[in-house]
């Protein structure tokens, strides 16, 4: 199954490490996305990375796996050709992962760096294509930083997201439960007016 948007692949990544056996128990590891790495960047903007997993429970060796995810052939080519600005992203992360929507957008001449690990969208999960080498990240104060205000910031973007969501549920309830009573209504006017001998019954 292809996955054509960001969203879809940061779900499955989150499924797949995110997931915990126990729904009252904390997940494997705390996944956030769009992390900014504070002081890299041309100045104008961050360098992010797509998605950061953060290793919880002792199995999984507290390691932190960043994400760079990608749904489109030509996307795919424009990250390979210059593999410098995914650079810091890399050496910050004990293990650097390429997502793909679908495993058929990779090819074999395709300069997938050795130390990348490959997922690719299968079913309804991600499989492995290929898994990445171990390497100490950095974890220098950029990633640390980023870290913390992503876990900061993204609690108050689900909050505005349910509010809305809630928002938009109540005026469609509200819409469909005054068409009710206003069809309620009318159907008891119209059965007043039969009675009172004004309306003829159909």
């Amino acid at each position: 199954m292809t996955v054509r948007t960001a969203r879809e692949l940061r779900n499955r990544v989150a499924a797949k490490f995110g997931r915990t056996s126990d729904p009252m128990l904390f997940p494997e590891h705390v996944v956030l996305y769009e992390v900014p790495l504070h002081g890299r960047g041309n100045g104008r903007s961050l360098q992010r990375i797509d998605a950061v997993a953060v290793g919880v429970w002792p199995g999984t060796q507290q390691l932190i796996h960043g994400f760079e995810l990608k749904v489109t052939r030509a996307d795919l080519l424009h990250e390979l050709k210059d593999l410098t600005k995914s650079q810091a992203a890399v050496e910050a992360c004990d293990r650097f992962w390429l997502v793909l929507g679908d495993a058929k957008l990779l090819r074999p001449e395709d300069p997938v760096p050795e130390s990348w690990g490959i997922l690719a969208a299968s079913g309804r999960g991600l499989r492995t294509l290929r898994a990445p080498e171990p390497q100490a990240g950095r974890h220098d104060p950029s990633l640390i930083i980023g870290l913390v205000t992503r876990a900061l910031v993204a609690p108050r973007i689900g909050l505005e997201a349910r509010y809305k969501a809630g928002l938009q549920r109540g005026r469609t309830e509200g819409r469909e439960e005054n068409k009710f009573a206003f069809d309620a209504l009318r159907r008891r006017y119209e059965d007043l007016q039969i009675r009172a001998g004004e309306r003829t019954a159909i």
